[in-house]
């Protein structure tokens, strides 16, 4: 089966002033040329005879000439192809049939009606009828028709249910196959006479069309009544968020060199003036559900440039109409190669004015060269633990000391935002421990009270932070200030939060420390989403031993900065009737660290000794096998686990000898474990 590519184009121009274009031979090609000079995007589709098997171009064989053969090809409605790039398609797909995108800057919107019952339909829902404009005739026997919407509108594809086919209105999304492309069924798509693209202009949508288009939203409320917040559109606000991150994440991504300017700005006008989003809510839902996949992805400030200019914008920037032209320009009937009138119907592709382009843009819009900055190095705000201008986390379990840590990081601090949560008395308890390490009161703010939850206070937080000249902000907890409707086992509310409080960090410079609880389980430090751990530079991890004896340590959980310090120890000292003070004290061991946080029940403490007494007798005579140090501690009615912690205590070294199901393992003692044994008393 052929595309029918003969050497006279359907849309060939007879210029009284100017030469005939060249042709190229495929009249798919020719028109696809035709239908860009004339400010439309064309598409190169499969041809009719595709089979649609394949990852890359799969479909049923009733969507065969129908299919696009390039992938993003939505893109194109806001960035139209060049004449050299549509001459690169077809060279590598001569059969391909032609389609025209709608929406976009063509605002392009397509009737598709299949049969009576469809013409039914549209008497129906418009009484006044659809205006006269171009049209043309399928191969499966319907006909569709091309409107421009009004600059207020963007209209969306709807499909409504009739008695017999399905009426389409092709808008925003979608595509339509065009003359003089080939039906499967060997019909070709073919200009109706006297309503060829040229001899008349694409008329604009009636209004009544434009209503019965647009989306309506659907009301949240739910029988029985409940106190819910609703917009006077009867949306929740929730709701509306959620249905605008759905759109970003389909949304095609802005790709550098294929106009990501207008793709961004596409996006932006869409949750502006379709989500009716503010500045800062359609620069978060873009920065987190959109902007991953663009190719480079976007700063935030680029964003908000963006959001910025679709905000001052009405709507959707359209393309201007086409000015009609003189009839005197217009030519005689020339014959087509499917054996109806083309008229004039191509004539004037070819010679009317060229469709803007795709804004012209500056290098330094597509980003900076990595040559263009300037290394910085880590400023530190309490070496190794808490950097500047970066996201620590500080976490331990109740008891652990994690508050007087928060009191002993604000006594570093010039001035400090803190920013408590509800479970302690600010007035009985934080007040005191805050006087009790002799921090100024005056130099320390507090936000109480008011909407401060993460990430929408990121603009007001960072106009306290400067205004305040703090250079240290907690939250104590962090979990106060997250988004009621989200949870912190989900990443999509909780990576926006942690991402907003590194921000604040990173434009103020100052150290922005969050405090939460572990799991219950001593080894789940960072419980919830893995964002958790994924987001903050710097983890710290407070740890109390309950011994005997007792002890306290702090420890990196995560050293994103590379220090790879030890663990240490450190003492709450004062008076045990007043608040106390944060100690630094020295280096401990990481089995000590392991001890505290796998076995911090003192039976279970107390077997791991007895363990370790075991191990030393076995191990001080030499090297011994494995298998006979477990079985000797079965005897003593100890476990391989506690046998397992007790060895890793004394830092057994372990050597193995043999494959498979014949291996042997042996323990033995080194130099240094001796050292440790008599340090704790041991044989």
């Amino acid at each position: 089966m052929s595309n029918g590519t003969n050497s006279s184009c359907p849309f060939n121009p007879n210029h009284n002033d100017e030469p005939e274009p060249k042709l190229s031979g495929n009249a798919c090609l020719d028109a696809a040329l035709a239908y860009l000079r004339y400010g439309l995007v064309p598409v190169p589709l499969c041809p009719p005879d595709c089979r649609g098997t394949g990852k890359p171009h799969r479909h049923q064989k009733e969507r065969a000439g129908k299919v696009p053969l390039i992938s993003g090809w939505t893109m194109l409605a806001d960035c139209p192809p060049s004449e050299d790039t549509v001459r690169e398609w077809w060279a590598e797909h001569p059969r391909a049939n032609v389609g025209i995108v709608m929406g976009g800057l063509s605002r392009l919107v397509g009737v598709d009606i299949d049969d009576q019952a469809g013409e039914d339909k549209i008497a129906l829902d418009l009484p006044d009828g659809l205006p006269l404009t171009v049209e043309f005739q399928t191969g499966g026997g319907g006909r569709r028709l091309l409107y421009r919407w009004h600059e207020d509108h963007a209209l969306p594809t709807k499909h409504m249910l009739t008695d017999g086919k399905v009426l389409t209105f092709l808008g925003v999304g979608s595509q339509t196959v065009a003359p003089p492309s080939i039906h499967r069924s060997g019909v070709a798509y073919a200009w109706v006479e006297g309503k060829e693209l040229g001899t008349m202009e694409i008329a604009v949508a009636p209004d009544a069309m434009c209503k019965l288009l647009e989306r309506k939203p659907r009301s949240t409320s739910k029988p029985g009544g409940g106190n819910r917040s609703v917009d006077r559109q009867g949306n929740t606000e929730i709701g509306i968020l959620k249905r605008a991150r759905g759109f970003a994440k389909k949304h095609p991504p802005a790709i550098e060199g294929q106009g990501g300017r207008v793709v961004a700005f596409h996006l932006a006008c869409a949750l502006i003036h379709g989500f009716r989003l503010n500045c800062n809510e359609t620069v978060d839902v873009m920065l987190h559900y959109w902007n991953e996949k663009c190719e480079p992805p976007w700063s935030e400030e680029e964003l908000l440039e963006r959001a910025t200019s679709a905000q001052l914008t009405g709507s959707y920037t359209p393309i201007p109409e086409r000015p009609a032209r003189p009839r005197a320009q217009r030519v005689a009937n020339a014959p087509s190669n499917n054996g109806h009138s083309a008229s004039a119907t191509t004539q004037v592709l070819n010679e009317v004015h060229a469709p803007p382009r795709a804004e012209t843009v500056p290098a330094a819009a597509w980003g900076r060269l990595a040559s263009e900055f300037t290394m910085k190095e880590v400023g530190w705000f309490l070496q190794p633990y808490v950097p500047r201008g970066m996201l620590t986390l500080v976490v331990g379990q109740a008891g652990a000391g994690k508050s007087t840590f928060i009191a002993h990081l604000m006594r570093q601090a010039k001035r400090s935002i803190l920013l408590p949560g509800y479970e302690e008395s600010f007035e009985a308890m934080t007040l005191p421990r805050i006087r009790a390490c002799g921090i100024d009161p005056s130099a320390v703010r507090v936000l109480h009270a008011g909407d401060w939850t993460l990430p929408t206070c990121r603009e007001r937080l960072i106009r306290a932070v400067r205004d305040h000249g703090a250079d240290l902000v907690v939250w104590d907890p962090i979990g106060s200030y997250l988004n009621e409707a989200g949870s912190e086992n989900d990443g999509q509310h909780v990576r926006p939060a942690l991402e907003c409080a590194a921000r604040i960090a990173a434009e103020t410079d100052a150290a922005c420390v969050a405090v939460r609880h572990p799991g219950k389980d001593p080894r789940n430090v960072m419980v919830g989403s893995r964002e958790w751990r994924a987001v903050p530079r710097q983890i710290v991890e407070l740890l109390l031993d309950p011994g005997p004896p007792a002890a306290r340590m702090i420890q990196l959980h995560k050293d994103s900065l590379g220090q790879e310090v030890l663990p240490r120890a450190f003492s709450l000292v004062g008076d045990s009737r007043k608040p106390r003070r944060f100690e630094l004290g020295e280096e401990v061991q990481e089995a000590d660290v392991e001890l505290a946080q796998l076995v911090p029940d003192r039976i279970e403490r107390s077997k791991i000794d007895r363990a370790c007494e075991l191990i030393a007798r076995l191990l001080a005579n030499g090297e011994m096998l494995a298998k006979t140090v477990y079985q000797r501690g079965e005897e003593e009615k100890l476990g391989d686990r506690t046998m397992d912690v007790a060895a890793r205590r004394l830092a057994v070294v372990r050597r193995r000898e043999g494959n498979g199901t014949e291996h042997r393992m042996f323990w033995s003692l080194t130099d240094t474990a001796g050292l440790r044994i008599s340090e704790q008393g041991g044989v």
